[in-house]
């Protein structure tokens, strides 16, 4: 007898004693789970040998008993229960309460393959894992009949159960942002079709010649097949079969390395070479002295700045102080480096630790326990609050229209959207802090004093307009714990106070913190070195807010700011430990508009030696032009022995692609370029990104390691020559030609998190 709408909509309601199922009750053909027994025995622990076959698989982890059934008979629902119950014991013990008051009452019917899709899904709900893993829109896969086209005697599944559609399945309506509705019947095929094994690559539930039969009956071993699927599209199942000693041997290897990496560059000592005079500055410095001894120091950058350096000189900051939201005017051939002992000198964008209670105050009480404070006084535009160095408060945006902030309906991590008409931009209502912030730890920042009347805003960037950077506001900022100033040590404003930017030639930038709001940006002088430098939280700001897009900038509201980036030449950038960037890590970019919109290559660039960390994206190589220019490329530009680790993976990062190497834009151009011996440690998206493959235009790369996630690819080509999704060796062999790179495929989760 078929399923009625009450039990498909509602899975079994609780008519029957909790103790029926767990003692096993049911049909000749139900599986008996006997408490956790099933769960607590695995095979590995009696020393059988893992069976090949999927089928037999289910009986090796103890989720059924094959001599108590027939395969190709009738599965019941009753069996179905049991058998995922086993499963979920096995995944997580503790999801079991909650999967048993959800299945308290069963029956001895069959069911029909739409209803065990239903149950998949219901049971990955409990585990936590109902998501897609095959990185597709299910929605578009032929053949799924998704749209309830599947007949039971002639009435589709709609007419039959009456499904209403506000009965939304929210765990898969997040998959994509555009599937606002989606009921449990339609979410639930697309979770059969979508969701892979991990093992074998296939999804829970197949076709035959494009049909998903959602409409048959669904035999034992159907049944059977999917739950081991299930089970083993999860990161630990998986590695418990699939990850090598070998692969397991190599990740830990490599991070072991990173970590060797990251040591040496924090505690890297000056030893640059100078030829001119040495400059000194301290924080118990005074500007009086003449700063050319460490007793004697400087106090400010400021007096730096003032100072007529000449090529030779060398500026050295003590290690342990703390400079704030002043730009260094570097001079030509000027070193800037750090003296003493202790942590590097923090040149920072910051312009103050918001730690202290009397800096805050309560700006609005919830009756659920909901705290917004406002800061002391106003702020210019930031990009995040970094609460003690760990962890970032979320910005939350809202779209300026000229005189007010309106919501703003797109991502606030990515804040692109050109899907967005000016229409549906400036016909939203007006930004009320109180019903925005709607999580703990997020922030609206009111930062308009300055802002003009009129689209497009350019704040930062290359048409940014320095004026509109002091524009600033009330800052708000949720914590429901109790008053921020007390409860965090530090709380940093991540500014666009740009710090070293545009360096003049022949500088180099040694042993410095940069962070806390901007980075170093590279244009226009040439023979530039930055070295053994940590630069951290960088960017977040608003960088435009705009109903059209433009080189740079896109429809909606921007967000940018890279760590170190260059477009000029004989640039190095070299043994840096770059984390925390909400954009890219490193980036080589060139586009017209940059050095007054002449047709300049850039040549001779070096990035070697580096350590990238949570990045959102990590090393960028990025022309603009739409036609390969012949006087606008890149040349000889080398990316080597760089280590770049978990890209896209942290909270507050850039939700856009997350490479690890991206050679993206147009058609780049190049000549002399390589990726060389570097390590691409786990991405939120493929590791490698080419937005135009153009054969002639790829740049060399050789002996990489390519360390990805099994559901995740290794190389990702939009469009060109090549394009699709790449995962193996031997892609990396015929995509990259890399013929020398190694790649390790992961399948436990927790790699990424490291004590950092």
């Amino acid at each position: 007898m078929k399923m009625k709408l009450e039990r498909i909509l509602s899975f079994m309601l609780c008519a029957a004693m909790l103790l029926g199922l767990l003692s096993g009750c049911g049909g000749e053909n139900a599986t008996t789970v006997q408490g956790e027994s099933a769960a607590q025995l695995s095979p590995q622990e009696l020393g059988e040998p893992r069976p090949n076959d999927e089928y037999e698989r289910a009986g090796w982890y103890g989720f059924i008993n094959p001599n108590d059934v027939t395969a190709d008979s009738q599965i019941t629902e009753r069996d179905m229960v049991n058998m995922l119950s086993a499963m979920i014991g096995a995944y997580d013990k503790s999801s079991l309460e909650k999967w048993y008051a959800l299945t308290q009452t069963t029956s001895t019917d069959g069911i029909y393959r739409d209803y065990g899709a239903m149950m998949l899904l219901y049971a990955a709900e409990t585990m936590n894992c109902a998501s897609f893993t095959n990185g597709v829109d299910p929605l578009g896969v032929s053949g799924n009949n998704l749209f309830g086209q599947d007949t039971h005697g002639g009435y589709t599944l709609f007419e039959e159960y009456s499904v209403n559609w506000e009965d939304v399945c929210a765990s898969i309506a997040v998959e994509e942002n555009s599937w606002t509705e989606i009921n449990y019947l339609n979410a639930s095929q697309a979770f059969a079709v979508s969701r892979l094994s991990l093992v074998t690559n296939r999804p829970l539930l197949e076709s035959e010649n494009g049909n998903m039969r959602f409409a048959e009956h669904m035999t034992y071993e159907e049944a059977a097949v999917a739950v081991v699927r299930l089970y083993e599209s999860c990161a630990d199942p998986a590695a418990a079969l699939l990850e090598t000693d070998e692969a397991r041997a190599t990740a830990t290897a490599l991070l072991e390395q990173a970590e060797q990496r990251r040591q040496t560059i924090l505690n890297s000592e000056t030893a640059v070479e100078y030829d001119g005079t040495a400059y000194y500055v301290s924080n118990s410095g005074n500007d009086s002295n003449d700063g050319k001894t460490p007793e004697t120091a400087w106090a400010t950058i400021s007096r730096v700045n003032q100072e007529n350096l000449s090529v030779g000189d060398a500026v050295f900051f003590e290690c342990g102080g703390t400079w704030r939201a002043t730009p260094v005017n570097t001079k030509a051939g000027v070193t800037y480096s750090a003296y003493g002992e202790g942590a590097k000198p923090r040149i920072i964008s910051s312009p103050e630790n918001g730690s202290g209670e009397e800096k805050w105050s309560l700006y609005y009480d919830g009756a659920n326990g909901e705290k917004i404070w406002v800061f002391y006084k106003d702020m210019p535009e930031c990009g995040a609050l970094v609460l003690d160095g760990t962890t970032a408060a979320q910005k939350i945006l809202g779209f300026w229209n000229g005189t007010q902030y309106l919501n703003f309906d797109g991502d606030d991590n990515n804040g692109v959207n050109d899907n967005f008409t000016a229409e549906e931009l400036l016909n939203q209502p007006p930004f009320v802090v109180e019903e925005q912030l709607t999580e703990d730890l997020t922030f609206f920042n009111q930062a308009d004093s300055s802002l003009p009347d009129s689209l497009p805003v350019y704040l930062t960037g290359w048409a940014g307009n320095e004026e509109l950077m002091n524009s600033s506001g009330p800052l708000y900022f949720r914590c429901d714990v109790g008053n921020p100033g007390a409860l965090y040590r530090e709380i940093e404003f991540l500014t666009s106070t740009g710090l070293f930017d545009n360096p003049a030639s022949g500088c180099t930038l040694d042993n410095l913190f940069i962070g806390y709001g901007n980075g170093v940006n590279i244009n226009e002088g040439v023979d530039v070195t930055v070295q053994n430098c940590e630069v951290a939280w960088v960017g977040g700001v608003v960088s435009s807010y705009a109903l059209d897009s433009d080189t740079g900038y896109a429809k909606g509201i921007q967000r940018l700011a890279d760590a170190v980036g260059t477009c000029s030449s004989e640039t190095r950038i070299i043994n840096n430990y770059i984390h925390e960037m909400y954009h890219a890590g490193l980036g080589v970019e060139i586009f017209l508009e940059q050095k007054g919109g002449s047709a300049q290559s850039s040549e001779n660039i070096q990035i070697s030696g580096n350590l990238l960390y949570h990045c959102a994206s990590g090393i960028t190589f990025f022309n603009w032009d739409e036609t390969p220019n012949p006087d606008h490329m890149f040349k000889n530009c080398i990316f080597e022995d760089n280590y770049v680790l978990f890209t896209g993976l942290n909270d507050w990062l850039d939700s856009g692609d997350a490479p690890a190497f991206a050679d993206v834009g147009g058609p780049n151009l190049q000549e002399g370029c390589a990726v060389h011996d570097n390590v691409f440690f786990v991405s939120r998206t493929p590791l490698v990104q080419i937005d135009t493959y153009v054969t002639e235009y790829l740049p060399d790369f050789e002996g990489n390691q390519y360390v990805q996630y099994a559901t995740t690819p290794i190389v990702w080509s939009v469009s060109g020559d090549c394009t699709g999704t790449f995962f193996g060796q031997t892609d990396v062999s015929e995509v990259l030609s890399d013929t020398t790179g190694v790649v390790t495929t992961l399948y436990a989760s927790g790699w990424n998190k490291l004590d950092w």
